[in-house]
C-alpha cells in the first residue's frame, strides 16, 4: 500500500484524539465545572443503590485490565474461533511494550491534554465553519429524503387491493427464482424417464384445465365454488386411476369439506364485481400468470429429475411389512412412519368438521327461530 500504510491508523489516531478531548470536556463541566442558570433542588451524591451498577462494571473493567487471561480462554478465544471458523488464540496482556497500539494511544492522549486549554476556541471555531452545512445536517436531510421516497413508494403499491399484492408477490418470485436459475446454468432440463399418458389421465387434465379456466372467467362466485370442487374431485379420480385409495379418501374429504364451508359462507361474501381493467394491465396480469406458472412447472420437473440422494421408497417397501406389519405401504407410511403428520390432518379436518357442524347447526336454529316468530305473528 506504500504511503497509505498509515492512513488508517492516522485516522484512527485523530478520532481517538477527539474522542479523548470531548471526554476530558465533558467530565470537567459536569463534575467540576460552574453550574449554569438556576437548579430547581441542589445536586447530591446518588444512593448506593444507583452507584452499585456503574461500581459493578468498573470493577469488571479493572479485574480484567489487570488480568486479561481471565476471559480470553473461556470467553474471548471460543467467540473469536466461531467467527473465523478455525482455532484462533488471542494473546492478551495489559503491557505489550513499546508498539504502535501504545503510540497511537499516547498520542491520542497527549494531543486531547495539549488542545483541552484552546478548546473554547476550537469550539468557536467549528461553529464558524459548521454554520451552513454539518454532519447532522447531511444526516437529516438524507432521512428526510428517504422517509419522503418511502411514503411515495407505500402511497404507490399499498393499493388495499388482493390483486395487487398477489402480482407483486408473483413478480418477485419470478424474478429472483427465474434471475437465480439463469445464474446458475439457464433452464435446461434434465431427461426423464415418464410413462406416456393414458387416455383417462388426458381427459382428466383437460377438465381441470377448463374448470380453472372457467373459474378465471365466470361472474358468479356460486359457480367458481362448485367448478373448484370439479377441479378437486377430478385429483380424486387421478388418485383412484393410480390404485391409490387411501389419498383419493383423503382428498375426497377434504374436496367436500371445503366446498359445503364456502357454500355454507356464500351468503355472506360480498357481491362479486368486475371493475374495469386497463388493457395494459390486463397483458400484465397475463404474462406474471404465465411466467409463474411456467416457472413452478420447471422447479416441479427439475425436482422430480433430480437425485442427490437415493429415493426413500425403497426404504419403505423393504421396512413396511417387518417394522409396521402392514403390506399396504401406504397406509404404513400414513399410519406409522408419518404418524405424527397423519394426526395433524385428522386435527386439521375434526376442526374443519366441528365449523361445519356449528355453521349447519346456526343455520337450522336460525330458520326454525324466523319459522317460529312467523308463526307467533300470525296468531296475534
Amino acid at each position: 500500500m506504500g504511503g497509505l500504510a498509515w492512513l488508517l491508523p492516522g485516522v484512527a489516531t485523530v478520532a481517538s484524539l477527539l474522542t479523548a478531548l470531548y471526554s476530558f470536556v465533558l467530565f470537567h463541566e459536569v463534575f467540576d465545572g460552574q453550574a449554569r442558570g438556576t437548579t430547581p433542588r441542589p445536586a447530591r451524591e446518588a444512593s448506593p443503590a444507583l452507584l452499585l451498577s456503574p461500581g459493578l462494571l468498573t470493577a469488571v473493567a479493572v479485574l480484567v485490565g489487570l488480568g486479561p487471561h481471565l476471559v480470553t480462554g473461556s470467553l474471548i478465544d471460543p467467540a473469536a474461533s466461531a467467527l473465523a471458523g478455525q482455532p484462533v488464540e488471542i494473546h492478551a496482556a495489559l503491557w505489550h511494550g513499546v508498539n504502535a497500539p501504545f503510540l497511537m494511544s499516547a498520542t491520542a492522549l497527549v494531543g486531547a491534554l495539549a488542545f483541552y486549554p484552546a478548546r473554547h476556541r476550537l469550539r468557536a471555531l467549528l461553529e464558524r465553519l459548521t454554520t451552513r452545512w454539518t454532519a447532522e445536517r447531511a444526516y437529516q436531510a438524507f432521512l428526510n429524503g428517504l422517509m419522503g421516497l418511502a411514503q411515495r413508494v407505500t402511497d404507490r403499491h399499498m393499493t388495499g387491493r388482493l390483486a395487487d399484492y398477489l402480482l407483486y408477490i408473483l413478480i418477485a418470485f419470478v424474478v429472483l427464482v427465474g434471475g437465480t436459475v439463469l445464474a446458475n446454468g439457464g433452464f435446461a432440463l434434465r431427461p426423464l424417464d415418464l410413462a406416456s399418458p393414458t387416455v383417462v389421465e388426458l381427459v382428466l387434465l383437460a377438465a381441470m384445465v377448463a374448470g380453472t379456466l372457467f373459474v378465471v372467467r365466470t361472474r358468479s362466485g356460486l359457480a367458481a365454488i362448485i367448478t373448484l370442487g370439479v377441479v378437486g374431485y377430478s385429483v380424486v379420480l387421478l388418485w383412484v386411476h393410480w390404485q391409490a385409495p387411501d389419498l383419493a379418501l383423503t382428498q375426497l374429504v377434504v374436496e367436500s369439506v371445503s366446498v359445503v364451508l364456502l357454500l355454507l359462507a356464500f351468503v355472506h361474501f360480498p357481491k362479486l364485481e368486475r371493475k374495469p381493467v386497463a388493457a395494459g394491465r390486463r397483458r400484465l396480469n397475463l404474462a406474471v400468470a404465465v411466467l409463474s406458472g411456467a416457472m413452478v412447472s420447471w422447479l416441479s420437473i427439475r425436482a422430480n429429475g433430480t437425485q442427490l440422494f437415493e429415493p426413500i421408497s425403497q426404504y419403505f417397501i423393504e421396512n413396511s411389512l417387518p417394522l409396521g406389519g402392514g403390506r399396504n405401504i401406504v397406509n404404513v407410511i400414513l399410519v406409522d412412519f408419518r404418524g405424527l403428520d397423519t394426526l395433524g390432518e385428522i386435527t386439521v379436518l375434526s376442526i374443519a368438521a366441528l365449523g361445519v357442524y356449528m355453521l349447519v347447526g346456526s343455520r337450522i336454529r336460525r330458520t326454525r327461530r324466523e319459522a317460529a316468530e312467523r308463526q307467533e305473528g300470525e296468531r296475534h
